[in-house]
């Protein structure tokens, strides 16, 4: 059997799933993303980011989605390809939605957006050293998104400044971890800025009062963590 992919309205094989290289998400970067997880071959917490799509879709003026016919799909898949899995592994479900292609090149304004979902194995033997010795922490100079120019909330793949802050966190001293053997994850603040790295991987520093002073695990494939 083959993985299963979501696309524009219709489930598919995994190697059909593709978008316009015109595609406002590949030209513009304007996407709307979800990542869940299953536990057990079942997809967690699903109202909730559900309803967390349900809003970045209202922000964004994308509202004509049908959620509940992706949530059916969503399980569709999500069982199907957990199937193809070794026992006792998992799976994580990206869910993406754009605006399609730009005005000038659609032939009518109910012209389809881009929707999308595919799925990608848990690797967690990734992750068992972070749990094992912690992971370090940094500040970088590169800082959140400000929330006049995109809600908080709004979950996206927008993230050059991810990106950036993970460049110049490699590159920074490493010290000790404060995280390891704690049996958590530690969230605060760090002189009004928030920043990390885990396993090299940078976390964009956030001035207080902007929306975000708090750690934010960025590299969920490495910190075994979403946020």
């Amino acid at each position: 059997m083959t993985e299963l992919t979501y696309c524009n309205g219709a489930i598919r094989s995994g190697q059909e799933l593709s978008i316009s290289v015109l595609d406002a998400g590949f030209v513009q970067g304007v996407t709307v993303s979800e990542q869940l997880r299953t536990f057990g071959g079942k997809l967690f917490a699903l109202d909730e980011h559900f309803a967390r799509l349900r809003r970045s879709l209202e922000v964004v003026g994308l509202q004509d989605i049908d959620l509940d016919n992706l949530r059916a799909e969503a399980g569709v898949i999500a069982s199907h390809n957990h199937s193809l899995q070794q026992p006792g592994d998992d799976i994580g479900l990206t869910i993406f939605v754009t605006p399609g292609l730009p005005p000038v090149l659609k032939r009518s304004v109910e012209a389809e957006r881009s929707v999308g979902m595919f799925t990608t194995p848990l690797p967690f033997h990734r992750w068992a050293d972070n749990y094992a010795n912690g992971v370090s922490l940094v500040v970088t100079s590169v800082r959140q998104v400000p929330a006049n120019c995109w809600p908080p909330e709004l979950k996206c793949r927008s993230r050059m400044h991810y990106f950036l802050a993970d460049r110049e966190a490699q590159n920074a001293p490493r010290c000790p971890s404060p995280l390891a053997g704690s049996g958590r994850f530690h969230r605060g603040s760090v002189n009004g800025q928030c920043a990390g790295v885990s396993r090299g991987r940078g976390i964009c520093g956030s001035a207080a009062g902007e929306g975000a002073a708090e750690y934010q695990y960025w590299h969920a494939s490495q910190a075994g963590r979403n946020t």
